[in-house]
């Protein structure tokens, strides 16, 4: 044994906790305690099996079944007609709005040809769109005169 004094061994840096060698498995078992404690943890303890109820018999006279009536709606015709009619509404709406689209991106990108294009689209949807609305609102009117 050397009673040497060596100043030097005492100015050596520390490795940080997490870059030694052990580390990485002592984080591991770690790790697997918890999940090991969680799912331990979740599982319900087992009721224990009471005693049989004592069986009881009972006689009874069978009665006859009760008339059960039922009532069944049925939408009128005009409402049928008003939900085909607004479907198509909504379809050359969203033809619409996708034109309208091409337009707004043909407009950002100063392209006259384009947005002159999708504005003719338009024309031809708006039409179809103004003949249809009269007798939707006829045919929703009449629905919901009938539903009253």
């Amino acid at each position: 044994m050397s009673t040497h004094y060596n100043p030097g061994h005492m100015n050596q840096p520390k490795t940080p906790l997490w870059n030694r060698k052990w580390f990485p498995y002592a984080t591991l078992g770690v790790a697997a305690l918890l999940v090991g404690i969680g799912i331990g943890g979740s599982g319900k303890a087992k009721a224990e099996p009471s005693a049989p109820a004592p069986a009881v018999t009972v006689t009874a006279t069978p009665t006859p079944a009760p008339t059960v009536t039922k009532t069944v709606e049925v939408a009128p015709a005009s409402c049928l007609k008003a939900l085909d009619l607004s479907e198509q509404g909504f379809s050359y709406a969203a033809e619409a709005m996708g034109y309208m689209g091409d337009a707004l991106q043909a407009a950002g990108a100063f392209d006259v040809a384009s947005l002159t294009k999708a504005n003719e689209e338009i024309k031809v949807v708006t039409p179809k769109l103004k003949a249809l609305t009269s007798p939707m609102k006829s045919a929703s009117a009449e629905c919901r005169a009938a539903a009253k």
